[in-house]
């Protein structure tokens, strides 16, 4: 289990270079055709659920949940 307060310590200090910034809204069942992320991502979900192959394994993402991969 990560220490919290660590973690938060040493995002003080990391570099961040925001290289694209994307919103996409899709209806219940609508599917996102396949992309395939060129770096790390923020996933922030605000309604509803997200699923998403990471590294090859289907995974689901739920509301207000930021996910750093």
């Amino acid at each position: 289990m990560v220490d919290i307060d660590e973690h938060l310590r040493l995002w003080d200090h990391a570099t961040v270079k925001i290289l694209d910034v994307r919103q996409v809204m899709l209806d219940p069942h609508e599917k996102r055709s396949a992309y395939r992320l060129p770096a790390s991502f923020f996933l922030l979900v605000t309604r509803g659920r997200a699923y998403a192959a990471v590294d090859g394994v289907l995974q689901m993402f739920a509301p207000f949940k930021v996910i750093l991969l």
